[in-house]
């Protein structure tokens, strides 16, 4: 049987949680998407989040905010 966790050296519980979002006009999209797909098979835990926008300036400093807050919250034992 197959659980999606034969690459790995560590076990999946201690590895960290991953936020992952992008724009609907990214180029990198299809990268993305297939990103989030595989670590939905492997079990591990993420964010994810699909906004308008493209890879530009602008789509960033519309959620860098956001960025901060999670990463923070989850230094520090938060959601």
């Amino acid at each position: 049987a197959r659980d999606g966790h034969e690459g790995l050296r560590i076990s999946p519980l201690l590895l960290p949680d991953a936020y992952v979002d992008i724009g609907q006009n990214d180029p990198g999209i299809g990268a993305a998407l297939e990103f989030v797909e595989l670590l939905d098979r492997a079990g591990l835990l993420h964010e994810w989040h699909l906004y308008t926008g493209a890879h530009e300036e602008a789509y960033w400093s519309a959620h860098v905010e956001e960025y901060l807050r999670w990463y923070a919250a989850h230094w520090q034992g938060g959601p």
